[in-house]
């Protein structure tokens, strides 16, 4: 329920901060959301996020979300309804075990860019009666004793910094957010925060394809893990005929930004055929390389004070190895869980509430953080624990009888794209899939000489 002399201001406005928007447009009189990009005259950014130049993947869970926030948004983002993805016969994945099965699954996307997502979601959010968007630079956080009461900005209008009084300011400022700083200067300490690296790297570039020509698959993806692909990369097809392309290496053999050596690691990829469109596309600008991949945990909802007025969310909170395409979808889930709390909040105004948000997301992180975590954690400069070590051997058991079994791989796609719960995958039908193929596979004899496990580049120039 709205209220209608209550404001809001948000800090931010890439995914995380316009979901946020949208949910407390519900519960406030007045949204605030604020960017430090300029706007153009028509109310969009002249400049798309810090990101936007590589390739994003929405999981359908993610998808599903922002669908109730703002109803037909994904198709509309899609453009054409032909971009459609289902990840069983439109996908070519390679994971370290082998290709994945072409089978139809339960699990079908929309596929677009995240400057056209950003656009478009943007648009819907200033329609909104009582969202308004600005263009600012945050100097820092307002406040008294136990509650944050505004933020101070460099408005370009203003000469000198403006103070922007608020009763909630929702910090979406990203993965870089200085909010952990603004905190201890205002007398608070520190929160506990769990980082884990993995050494990697990835560089991004678009290409464009010949007209009237379009991609021999809608996704295309080869896992890098150390010890077994070194390497890897993906591709993505968009609907006006454009590719985006991501090569992923790890520590000193990272992807760079020179164009000839982006072409150069990727045809050296050991299932190069999946970067096979790429030879008759055109390049369009330059690679843009990203490191620092981390997974960084800040643990809000740990503090014993917290001041009142104040949330965090989206990176800003809890950031992942990119890699995973979790980071939007968990956005997208914490902006509806926000919104729950609220409908189930009279006065947020006066009842406390802010802290147990905290709380809340440090519970609804813990899967997407345990996953890719896990994922991390088997670089060779890690030293994983004892349990870690037992789920990541499951997961690979999983994961290798996905391979030949549509039911396993379904049940997977289902849990990476958070529409499953992970304990699905321990559920009694899948267990027994799993062990009996494990089983079997202790029993079968190796391959013989020159028979592939991969399919032949004649197999996946034929589609």
């Amino acid at each position: 329920m709205e209220r209608p002399s209550s404001s809001a201001v948000v800090l931010g406005a890439g995914v995380a901060g316009m979901l946020a928007a949208q949910a407390l447009s519900k519960h406030f009189g007045t949204v605030t959301l604020l960017d430090r990009r300029p706007l153009d005259a028509d109310g969009t950014f002249t400049t798309g996020v810090a990101q936007s130049d590589h390739l994003h993947v929405m999981l359908q869970g993610g998808q599903f979300v922002i669908d109730r926030a703002f109803p037909g948004l994904m198709e509309e983002c899609a453009v054409s309804p032909d971009m459609t993805n289902d990840w069983g016969p439109e996908t070519f994945w390679v994971s370290p075990f082998g290709p994945y099965p072409q089978q139809k699954t339960p699990v079908t996307t929309w596929q677009f860019s995240r400057k056209i997502l950003d656009r478009r979601m943007l648009k819907r959010l200033m329609a909104l009666p009582n969202v308004s968007v600005r263009s600012a630079k945050v100097r820092g956080l307002v406040g008294e004793p136990g509650r944050i009461t505004g933020v101070e900005v460099d408005l370009p209008e203003a000469e000198g910094p403006t103070v922007l009084h608020a009763d909630l300011v929702a910090d979406c400022r990203g993965r870089n957010s200085p909010l952990v700083k603004e905190l201890v200067g205002l007398g608070y300490p520190e929160p506990p925060i769990t980082r884990v690296d993995n050494q990697l790297g990835y560089a991004s570039q678009f290409f464009q394809l010949p007209e009237g020509e379009t991609a021999t698959w809608k996704l295309t993806y080869l896992q890098a893990r150390e010890g077994i692909h070194d390497r890897g990369g993906a591709l993505c097809a968009y609907a006006d005929g454009s590719l985006i392309a991501i090569l992923i290496g790890y520590g000193d053999d990272r992807p760079t930004a020179d164009p000839q050596e982006f072409l150069a690691f990727a045809r050296s990829l050991p299932r190069a055929e999946v970067f096979a469109d790429l030879e008759r596309a055109q390049p369009v600008g330059n690679p843009k390389i990203w490191r620092n991949l981390g997974n960084c945990r800040r643990h809000f909802g740990r503090m014993a004070r917290w001041p009142r007025g104040l949330i965090a969310l989206g990176d800003a909170a809890c950031h992942f190895n990119p890699v995973y395409g979790q980071g939007m979808t968990v956005s997208a889930i914490e902006a509806e869980a926000l919104d729950k709390l609220l409908a189930g909040t009279p006065d947020p105004r006066s009842q406390p509430w802010e802290r147990a948000f905290q709380q809340k997301l440090e519970r609804l992180v813990l899967v997407p953080w345990t996953r890719s975590v896990t994922e991390d954690q088997r670089s060779r400069q890690a030293n994983p624990s004892l349990p870690t070590r037992v789920l990541q051997g499951y997961v690979d058991q999983v994961l290798r009888g996905a391979v030949q079994d549509p039911v396993l791989h379904s049940a997977f796609l289902r849990v990476m794209h958070m529409v499953s719960s992970p304990a699905s995958l321990f559920s009694p039908p899948i267990l027994a899939r799993v062990m009996a193929r494990s089983a079997g596979r202790r029993l079968r004899p190796p391959p013989a000489e020159g028979v592939h496990l991969l399919p032949t580049p004649e197999h996946v120039n034929s589609r």
